[in-house]
């Protein structure tokens, strides 16, 4: 009887034991949301905090308190914080968003772990990016095809609105496969532009949108499908709206096709470099400075932080004339090595299908309260886009 006795207590006390190294092993975070920019916000008890751990991806979920504060209980390791809010007023969505990377949540020397997180400000673009094909496909002989990519963008609102001026850029690094310099090094207030820039010409009212429309601007504005090109699992941009064309190529531009006018190049490539791993698309607009006057301020042209001796420059844009941004990413490995900051995008987004699968990405469509159809804009690009058959090859 007393061996039994003996057998018990020992149990016990492994369990007891068990419990208290699982009790140790998570910790209380509290994490304190801060408005960084000036605007009227409204409730601070509505904004919803998400913590996912980076290594298991488990996600741990609260909402601010009164005082801006969400209480929550996570095991132990590194993790991302994030935070985004929205309302409407008027016509005009606004929109606050915040993260941080690489939160390390230790033992419990103290009650609970402080984390400040600051949002920023932003509100909703009339013109936004609406479908991405980056990756290409495979060629006619299963060989990798990259050279029939194309964005489009639409307008989200019920009036019309003007492309005249609009300007279009990729943000530099072109592959996100490691951290961003200017990330780490800079407080973002500039976006660094890659390879080249370009602008919608027009007066100011040349070129309407329509509510609801669409155009797409090619890399390459031929028939990739057939003729002298004849891939079958591409697609076919003869009769795109737009296209990126350098005019210092010789041969002209495809009949009806309209150039955009290419207002900063850097290097002597004459063809537009879109990374097949995923680029970060900006679209932004200069309101009082004519945009090729802006690209040759050598005050507006740097080189990438921590390179002196690069031969590299790339176009600094200040960070209030984006108007829309989508953020991509190759895979899942690469989703926090994000090119711009959370105010213009929160969440970066990846295609599984990957490299010359001949997917694209595009905007989920949403219904409004008074029942509209929608392209879902959140600034969170891993939320609004989703992965599809492009939409000039249905």
């Amino acid at each position: 009887m007393r061996f039994f006795v003996f057998i018990s207590a020992a149990l016990i006390a492994l369990i007891c034991f068990a419990c208290n190294e699982e009790a140790l092993s998570y910790q209380k975070v509290v994490v304190a949301v801060k408005i960084k920019e000036k605007g009227d916000f409204p409730a601070i008890n509505n904004v919803q905090i998400k913590m996912t751990n980076t290594a298991s991806g488990v996600v741990y979920n609260a909402s601010c308190d009164d005082d801006g504060l969400a209480h929550l209980v996570v095991e132990r390791g590194f993790y991302s914080v994030q935070a985004q809010y929205e309302y409407i007023d008027g016509a005009i969505q606004y929109m606050y968003n915040g993260r941080l990377d690489q939160i390390e949540v230790l033992s419990a020397k103290e009650e609970f772990q402080k984390v400040e997180l600051f949002l920023d400000y932003s509100s909703k673009s009339a013109i936004v990016i609406s479908e991405v094909y980056f990756a290409g496909c495979k060629g006619n002989k299963g060989e990798n095809y990259m050279k029939d990519q194309y964005i489009a963008l639409y307008n989200n609102t019920h009036e019309i609105v003007y492309l005249d001026g609009l300007c279009v850029g990729t943000v530099a690094p072109a592959v996100a496969s490691k951290p961003s310099s200017w990330m780490n090094a800079t407080d973002m207030s500039f976006i660094p532009i890659a390879y080249m820039a370009w602008q919608f010409p027009g007066s100011g009212k040349e070129y309407p949108l329509l509510p609801g429309q669409e155009v797409m601007i090619a890399n390459n504005a031929v028939n990739h499908q057939a003729g002298s090109y004849n891939h079958p699992n591409s697609v076919d941009l003869s009769h795109i709206d737009w296209a990126f064309w350098d005019p210092s190529l010789k041969h002209d531009i495809n009949a009806g096709v309209k150039p955009l006018n290419m207002f900063w190049k850097h290097g002597t490539s004459s063809s537009y470099a879109i990374a097949v791993q995923g680029p970060t698309f900006v679209l932004f607009r200069f309101e009082d400075i004519v945009a090729g006057d802006f690209a040759k301020d050598p005050e507006n042209l740097q080189k990438e932080p921590g390179r002196p001796t690069s031969s590299s420059y790339f176009l600094m844009i200040p960070k209030e004339t984006i108007i829309d941004c989508v953020d991509i990413v190759e895979d899942l490995s690469d989703k926090n090595n994000k090119r711009v900051p959370a105010s213009l995008d929160v969440e970066a987004v990846y295609m599984a299908a990957g490299r010359y699968s001949g997917r694209a990405l595009r905007r989920r469509v949403v219904t409004t309260n008074d029942g509209d159809k929608q392209m879902q804009d959140t600034n969170n690009s891993f939320a609004d886009f989703e992965e599809v058959i492009p939409s000039l090859k249905k």
